[in-house]
């Protein structure tokens, strides 16, 4: 992969179970290490939600370098880019080579 193609730099968050005061588990975000991405945007399409209210929403591909920060990600991660937060809804570590993870994501409704 080259570097000249990541030109963003991006968070991503693992959920984790937390316990709150009264002793419930909630979801927060540990945020791991700043990666630089590429973003490559697949499809827009316009959904609706709530009395016919529309919402865009899009498909990205996004592509990072793998880290051993990065080992675990599933798709209930997620991926924020300044305000916009990306749901991931997949993750390929292409050729199993441990340089690049592609991530499709969704942003849009309910990524927050």
């Amino acid at each position: 992969m080259r570097a000249g193609k990541l030109r963003t730099r991006v968070f991503i968050d693992e959920p984790v179970p937390t316990q709150n005061a009264t002793g419930e588990l909630v979801m927060t975000w540990a945020t791991k290490p700043k990666v630089w991405a590429r973003f490559d945007p697949l499809s827009g399409r316009e959904v609706a939600l709530m009395a016919a209210q529309g919402v865009s929403m899009t498909i990205t591909k996004i592509t990072v370098r793998w880290s051993v920060a990065l080992s675990g990600i599933t798709s209930s991660w997620r991926l924020r880019c300044g305000s916009t937060f990306y749901n991931i809804k997949s993750v390929v570590n292409t050729n199993n080579a441990n340089r690049e993870l592609v991530l499709l994501c969704e942003s849009g409704a309910n990524t927050g």
